[in-house]
């Protein structure tokens, strides 16, 4: 008997902006998946280049191939407004998304939708491989790390993930979930996965099933100390956006969320000490004694008072792998 999932229309969300010699490459392995039906949302975030006439030629392509692609057009908003725009749009059963310069492996979506079927779970995930400057690696580093389950309380203390353009989900759980948070430039993803994981059950595909890409204008990139406290007060927002938008929805732990809060504070207080930033250290520290406590940040208040009174002797906290910040790499 062939399960009711098989066959369903997964709508592909793909959000562009000024990358038409690297959106081919996305749209073509959506083109190349073995799994049918496939509808392909387009959504072109305000490219003043040649992407719109890009995207008509692999509208071509697509038909001939017997498969629809929506072009859509807007005002440059980010990648969550054009994410947004691509949901408003779509009509299938199941939704998945996947950025404009990272591309799907053939057998990512019947690998996926089998997997659902099999389960009965409403959404699935699967590794990703990535070329970092370290060289060669998986995201998450072992399928043990997959999304599984009801996988909310996990996501949040950071034991499991999933990357966004890995999952596909039924429709229903994503509307449940709801828009991507424009506030959140660079971590919206992880913001949103945390919503939808107290909103489907997870299925994994234990194999890398698609490749994340770095380019050097990747909104995932970032160097030198800088640039990494900047990322840092953008996940303490987000950590506080997602207790906000998540603590009602069932499942929720609290505790689950304060451990997280506690671990990254600490690594945020300790990049402003390397900067010799002691404000700004210290704005941190107090941050997260509200958020949870004096106590769960007992040993962050260790290090920053080490590092006051290192100061005095005119000594500066040393990172523990770079002499010079500005070599400094995410």
């Amino acid at each position: 008997m062939t399960s009711p999932t098989i066959g369903r229309l997964v709508s592909v969300v793909v959000p562009t902006f000024r990358r038409p010699h690297l959106l081919p490459r996305a749209v073509r392995s959506i083109l190349d998946q073995t799994y049918r039906p496939i509808e392909v949302i387009v959504v072109n975030d305000g490219s003043e280049d040649e992407t719109d006439t890009v995207i008509d030629g692999l509208k071509a392509e697509a038909v001939a191939r017997g498969l629809s692609l929506a072009p859509l057009s807007k005002r440059n908003g980010g990648v969550s407004s054009a994410r947004n725009a691509g949901l408003k749009r779509v009509t299938g059963d199941f939704v998945a998304f996947l950025d404009d310069d990272d591309y799907w492996y053939p057998e990512k979506l019947s690998r996926q939708m089998r997997a659902i079927a099999d389960s009965g779970a409403s959404a699935a995930c699967c590794l990703t491989d990535c070329t970092t400057d370290h060289g060669p690696a998986t995201h998450p580093k072992s399928p043990a790390e997959l999304l599984r389950g009801a996988a909310g309380p996990s996501f949040v203390a950071g034991k499991s993930y999933a990357w966004i353009n890995s999952i596909v989900a039924r429709r229903d759980v994503v509307e449940r979930a709801g828009e991507f948070d424009a506030r959140l430039p660079h971590v919206q993803d992880d913001e949103w996965i945390a919503r939808l994981c107290f909103e489907a059950r997870f299925c994994a595909v234990e194999e890398a099933q698609c490749r994340w890409t770095y380019t050097p204008v990747s909104l995932t990139r970032l160097s030198g100390i800088e640039q990494l406290i900047k990322r840092d007060d953008e996940y303490r927002l987000m950590l506080r956006t997602i207790r906000d938008s998540c603590k009602d929805r069932p499942g929720w732990e609290d505790q689950a969320w304060r451990g997280r809060v506690a671990r990254d504070f600490d690594q945020f207080m300790k990049h402003r000490l390397y900067a010799g930033d002691l404000a700004g250290a210290r704005s941190v520290l107090v941050e997260a004694c509200e958020l949870v406590g004096a106590a769960a940040v007992r040993r962050s208040r260790s290090k920053y008072r080490k590092a006051w009174l290192l100061s005095w002797l005119g000594i500066r906290l040393n990172h523990p792998k770079h002499d010079d910040l500005t070599e400094i790499r995410k």
